[in-house]
């Protein structure tokens, strides 16, 4: 419950000697008063997550003893004023979730002191102004989803301070400097969903405190440099969603620290790096919609932490090796939309705590399994589009949470087992364009299941 409501009082500027004023999280209304630029002790002003609107006061650049500014989390509108650059001991300026339009001052490259800028969740419009790269002790520079163009300033890399730079969901093109490999002290960038275009810079595998580099959903072109198998902290590699070609760096193995790894949505070709294997950390690893072949090495069976597996929609060959029966915290896996072929071995029967599995449009023939009935946790199981002959398991019976069943387009033959039928968590079933014998009714279905699923004939 907030304690206080309704206006600012004009009044706050008689507190000339108050050096913190700090009602965040209220529900304040009105405007920030231009008086507060009176209170000339002030060293700390924070009204953050309130419903505050107006304009942000130029006065405040009267206030020559700030150090933070927060104000966060309001309905504030309007440019932000150059006079700010005026309070000289500012080193926070905290102004992300308004209503800000107009630009980025390039006089806060003035602010030599600054630690902190965030400014995310705006509607800022215009390029990051190069004069931003002389601010020697900035952390954080935090201007992601604005509508911000232009290029990303090289001189950005002379802050060898910077932790944190987000710049994510803007309109910036151009190609990212090279000179960004010199931020020894990053742990995160995050440069996606832009229109980022050009080569992936080599010069960013010398950042050797990443943790989280995300560069997806732009237009970078080329190859992904071997360098960047250097980051020993990296927990995120975010590739995804660009134009990405070439090979996978067998090099990208060496990442043992890396959680997730994204190359999803590109047109990398080659075949996939047995060396992968060797990120014992893994939980999430994406490498769909892309140009890859050859088959899924044997290796990846030895995932011990991987969650998700994504490989679909590429054009891997070969069978589905009986090793990833072994990936026991495996909960997604999409090897659909290749041309994997032989048969299902029956050890995926084995991954306990798989909830998504998906094996559609494939080349995969022989019969479907009976061991993927011991899927207890199991929601949603895609084999369409294959050469499945033979009867639908029984088995299928005992998979109790399972929504979705999508058998379509095989060479089943046989009934449908009445144990399906009678799943009462089913609500698709797929079973079009098989050799089915005409031997249910309709009427047998579950009240929960779409009627129209077509007749068994």
């Amino acid at each position: 419950m907030p304690y206080f409501t309704g206006q600012l009082p004009t009044e706050l500027g008689n507190l000339a000697e108050l050096l913190v004023f700090n009602l965040e999280n209220n529900d304040l209304t009105g405007t920030l008063p231009s008086e507060i630029g009176q209170m000339s002790s002030l060293s700390m002003l924070n009204v953050a997550s309130n419903s505050i609107a107006g304009s942000i006061p130029s006065e405040l650049g009267m206030l020559e003893q700030l150090v933070s500014i927060n104000l966060g989390g309001n309905e504030l509108t309007g440019e932000i004023p150059e006079e700010l650059a005026d309070a000289t001991k500012l080193q926070e300026i905290l102004f992300c979730s308004n209503e800000i339009s107009g630009t980025l001052p390039t006089e806060l490259g003035l602010l030599s002191e600054l630690v902190e800028i965030e400014m995310c969740n705006n509607t800022l419009l215009g390029i990051i102004p190069t004069h931003l790269g002389s601010l020697r002790f900035l952390v954080n520079f935090d201007i992601a989803y604005n509508n911000l163009t232009g290029t990303l300033p090289s001189e950005l890399g002379s802050i060898t301070s910077l932790e944190n730079i987000d710049i994510r969901y803007n309109v910036l093109t151009g190609s990212i400097p090279s000179e960004l490999g010199q931020l020894e002290a990053t742990i995160q960038m995050n440069l996606g969903n832009n229109a980022l275009n050009g080569t992936l810079p080599s010069e960013l595998g010398q950042l050797t405190s990443i943790v989280n580099l995300t560069i997806a959903a732009n237009d970078i072109e080329g190859s992904i440099p071997v360098e960047y198998g250097n980051f020993a902290s990296l927990e995120v590699l975010d590739l995804g969603s660009n134009e990405l070609t070439g090979s996978i760096p067998s090099e990208l193995g060496q990442l043992e620290a890396t959680i997730q790894m994204n190359l999803g949505n590109n047109a990398l070709n080659g075949t996939l790096p047995s060396e992968l294997v060797q990120l014992t950390s893994i939980v999430n690893l994406i490498i769909a919609a892309n140009d890859i072949e050859g088959s899924i090495p044997v290796e990846y069976g030895n995932f011990a932490s991987l969650e998700v597996l994504d490989l679909g929609f590429n054009s891997l060959t070969g069978s589905t090796p009986s090793e990833i029966g072994q990936l026991g915290a495996l909960i997604q896996m999409d090897l659909g939309n290749n041309a994997l072929n032989g048969t299902l071995p029956s050890e995926l029967g084995q991954l306990a705590s798989i909830v998504n599995l998906t094996i559609a449009a494939n080349d995969i023939e022989g019969s479907i399994p009976s061991e993927l009935g011991n899927l207890a946790s199991l929601k949603f199981l895609d084999l369409a589009g294959n050469s499945f002959r033979g009867l639908i398991p029984t088995e299928f019976g005992s998979l109790n949470v399972l929504q979705s069943l999508n058998l379509t387009n095989n060479l089943l033959t046989g009934t449908l087992p009445f144990s399906i039928q009678i799943l009462d968590s089913l609500t698709y079933l797929g079973l079009d364009a098989n050799i089915f014998v005409p031997s249910l009714s309709p009427s047998l279905f579950p009240s929960n299941v779409p009627s129209s699923i077509p007749s068994l004939s």
